[in-house]
């Protein structure tokens, strides 16, 4: 009978924790945004990866059955992903994640269909893997920016 009672509150205390809990229109939620800088940071992470794509035929030394415009093509959307993060940060969770992740996948494609050499496969591999892994690492740097609400 004891350990029962211990458990249970007098009316008086459940009257005093229900009025000094606020109510729910009352509570003010405080917004936690990340510096335009983190978005800026971002984006030019997400830019010179794909400037990094762009120069990777050069860099890299494709032969004359490699198609150069592969990485290209990769890289200009990376840094259109990049200019479009800095544009419009809060669409950086859907359209600027997924742009940069499409065009790392479709240079892993590449690497296996589109190169004869074996310097043009790593280098669209390794541009590819970094698109996808820069831009998953850089998915939440809008998340509620402040001012952009």
């Amino acid at each position: 009978m004891a350990q029962e009672t211990r458990f249970r509150s007098s009316a008086a205390e459940r009257e005093a924790r229900l009025q000094a809990r606020p109510e729910p229109d009352e509570v003010e939620l405080e917004a936690v945004g990340y510096d335009r800088t983190y978005v800026m940071l971002a984006a030019l992470v997400n830019g010179l990866a794909g400037l990094l794509a762009i120069l990777a035929p050069w860099l890299a030394g494709f032969g004359s059955g490699d198609r150069r415009w592969a990485p290209i093509a990769a890289g200009a959307v990376m840094i259109a992903a990049a200019v479009g993060r800095l544009a419009v940060p809060r669409l950086t969770r859907t359209v600027w994640t997924a742009l940069p992740i499409a065009a790392g996948i479709f240079l892993l494609a590449a690497a296996l269909w589109l190169t004869s050499s074996s310097s043009a496969a790593l280098a669209d591999t390794v541009c590819g893997i970094g698109a996808m892994v820069i831009a998953l690492l850089t998915m939440d740097s809008a998340d509620a920016v402040a001012g952009d609400r």
